[in-house]
């Protein structure tokens, strides 16, 4: 028989976007190389597309500053412009998924909530979700909401389950950076830290929520 105590079952699933329930993580790089390259600055080699792809835009931009590969006075027209880029590759490349359509309907059936929790802002994320065509979350937090504290911060997750009326270890975040798992962990949230994204499937998210049940 399997039991977990009410006040911790979990009855929310909170996906991140980029790289969880879109797979977009060589978007965002080749995006600012591009942005980089129109500014006449040399793409980002391996170790700064590393670090990247653990940061949100405005972050990365600010330590391309540090490094002395980007002037100061050229990182809001940095920013523009990567969002820009980012942007028109999502028109082409972002497609409905229906094994992440399939994630989504088998937790609804099975009476989850659904919310999406990113550091990208509200307008990015619309049109993300609206190129992939997935709709019906119950919470979205996005960088509209929690202003600078995003990921690794509480906030994010905080926040989603407190627009749900849950906490934090009624729901399963489920994030592919180390800075979103941190996130989740530091807001009390059950956490799966996700490899690929080809590995959220209906069959692993179930396996992922029933490791949270007590076995006796």
């Amino acid at each position: 028989m399997k039991y977990i105590d009410e006040g911790h079952q979990i009855r929310a699933i909170l996906f991140d976007l980029d790289g969880v329930l879109i797979d977009t993580n060589n978007w965002h790089p080749r995006a600012m190389n591009l942005a980089l390259t129109v500014h006449f600055e040399e793409p980002m080699d391996e170790e700064e597309t590393e670090v990247y792809l653990e940061l949100n835009t405005a972050p990365m931009i600010e330590y391309l500053v540090s490094k002395g590969r980007v002037r100061q006075d050229k990182a809001e027209a940095m920013k523009k412009a990567k969002d820009f880029f980012v942007e028109k590759i999502m028109l082409q490349e972002c497609k409905p998924c229906d094994r992440i359509k399939e994630v989504l309907s088998t937790v609804r059936d099975a009476g989850f909530k659904t919310g999406v929790v990113t550091n990208v802002s509200r307008e990015m994320a619309s049109l993300a979700l609206y190129y992939a065509e997935l709709d019906g979350f119950d919470v979205i937090i996005t960088q509209d909401e929690i202003g600078d504290n995003g990921k690794p911060h509480p906030a994010p997750y905080s926040r989603a389950n407190s627009s749900l009326g849950l906490v934090g270890k009624q729901s399963l975040a489920i994030d592919d950076s180390s800075r979103g798992i941190i996130s989740a962990v530091d807001a009390m949230c059950r956490t799966w830290h996700l490899k690929r994204q080809s590995d959220l499937t209906a069959q692993n998210l179930l396996s992922v929520i029933n490791s949270y049940v007590i076995t006796i």
